[in-house]
């Protein structure tokens, strides 16, 4: 598999990408919530917070890749290859 065909296959649904993002995103802001609560007062939710940090940071990347490279197609579809023949 080249490549281009990643990008274009990791992008070709960039609202489910953008799903995948927030939802990570939300799970990581939990898991950092639960750990900054363990601080103050109840030690034993840093450890939850530690289990979601991980799985939250893995789907939000996943969705920030799928966002990137549809971007990225679009900047692949523009650029034209250069032409065989010069005249």
């Amino acid at each position: 598999m080249s490549i281009r065909n990643f990008i274009y296959r990791a992008g070709a649904n960039p609202h489910k990408s953008w799903r995948l993002f927030i939802i990570g995103l939300v799970i990581f802001a939990v898991g950092v919530l639960l750990i900054l609560v363990g601080t103050e007062r109840y030690y034993v939710l840093q450890v939850p917070g530690l289990v979601l940090l991980i799985p939250g940071f893995i789907v939000a990347v996943w969705g920030y890749i799928g966002l990137f490279a549809n971007r990225f197609s679009q900047v692949l579809n523009r650029v034209t290859p250069p032409s065989s023949e010069d005249n």
